[in-house]
């Protein structure tokens, strides 16, 4: 408690300990003129509670109360034991950073960024606020890599999380999901607001020069954007939105950034016009990778093809989107169909 044995006789209990919720909390009422506990207490390790020494220290602390009975089980008083863990409660707030984090650049991870969209996905959905969804991804970034070293990507990717945050607003929030890949969430933001900012970031990205050994890099940055509302609150809708926008930021050229606009792609809205002369201007293509090489030289090869559909001028389409908007079946089947010959015809020697 800060106080030494001759100074603590004869005190109330009130002036001795003086514990608080956090280090600048509101004030525990004395625990020990509290109404008794029927058994031994034991809060955990992480209820943040503080006590404040007479010299103006903090502590933080742990503590139990034990109620004492007579043999006929009347109350007789208590024991409070009260425990110095700074220590420990630094080691677990240590681990939960880590888990939340990323260890190089020190922005929220993956798990962090989950966590942070299912909230405003739910705020969108219960309240009908608005915000803003962004995939970042480093163009270039792995012939630095390659070529310069792990060490130099590393560096990097730790001074481009700086540069990308100087544009932001405290509420937002930018995280790292892994590689050269990030994502940015906007609170209470219109796609206008947002498209000023990322605007931004990518032409700061792309204006970057990294040193490394004397010599100078570039990379540069495309970036996808969409809009979460109370009509688009899904988080598999959004995550793809972003993803296609993200994507036709890059193949049309790079270093740009791609908003999400729905009502703008091809075979979405009102499709009764749709024919199969529609269907057959897509592009069909089929990137492929190995996800279970062989061990031996009779075993088999299993390969993942991932379907990407595009337009005459290149824009990606959201397959699922495309296919659950067709009027009819006869048309689906037509797809299907366009794709396995597509396959046949340009994939399956390859693989």
């Amino acid at each position: 408690s800060g106080w030494s044995q001759e100074q603590a006789a004869g005190q109330p209990l009130s002036e001795l300990l003086h514990i608080t919720q956090g280090r600048n909390g509101p004030e525990v009422e004395n625990l020990l003129l509290c109404q008794l506990p029927p058994e031994k207490i034991t809060p955990g390790l992480a209820e943040d509670l503080v006590l404040h020494t007479p010299d103006g220290g903090h502590i933080d602390i742990h503590y139990s109360i034990t109620p004492l009975r007579s043999e006929a089980g009347l109350e007789q008083g208590a024991v409070m034991v009260i425990q110095d863990v700074s220590e420990s409660r630094k080691l677990m707030k240590r681990l939960s950073y880590s888990a939340l984090h990323d260890t190089l650049t020190r922005l929220p991870n993956r798990a962090s960024f989950e966590l942070q969209l299912k909230r405003l996905l739910f705020d969108a959905a219960e309240h009908q606020h608005q915000h803003v969804l962004v995939f970042i991804d480093l163009d270039k970034f792995k012939a630095v890599n390659d070529s310069a070293g792990h060490a130099a990507g590393d560096a990097l990717l730790r001074e481009l999380s700086d540069l990308m945050q100087h544009p932001l607003r405290s509420s937002d929030f930018l995280a790292r999901l892994g590689g050269d890949e990030f994502a940015l969430l906007m609170p209470d933001c219109d796609i206008g607001q947002a498209h000023d900012v990322v605007q931004r970031i990518v032409a700061a990205v792309n204006d970057y020069r990294f040193q490394w050994l004397g010599r100078l890099y570039q990379v540069g940055a495309s970036a996808g954007v969409t809009q979460i509302s109370a009509e688009n609150c899904q988080s598999s809708d959004v995550l793809s939105q972003a993803d296609i926008a993200c994507y036709n930021a890059k193949r049309s050229g790079r270093g740009r950034l791609v908003v999400y606009e729905q009502h703008r792609l091809p075979l979405s809205g009102n499709h009764q016009g749709m024919d199969a002369a529609m269907i057959d201007a897509l592009q069909i293509e089929l990137p492929a990778w190995a996800v279970a090489p062989p061990k031996t030289p009779q075993a088999a090869f299993i390969w993942l093809l991932e379907v990407q559909l595009l337009t005459a001028d290149g824009m990606l389409l959201d397959e699922t989107l495309l296919r659950n908007n067709l009027p009819d079946e006869t048309l689906r089947r037509r797809l299907d169909n366009n794709i396995l010959e597509a396959f046949f015809r340009h994939d399956v020697q390859r693989l």
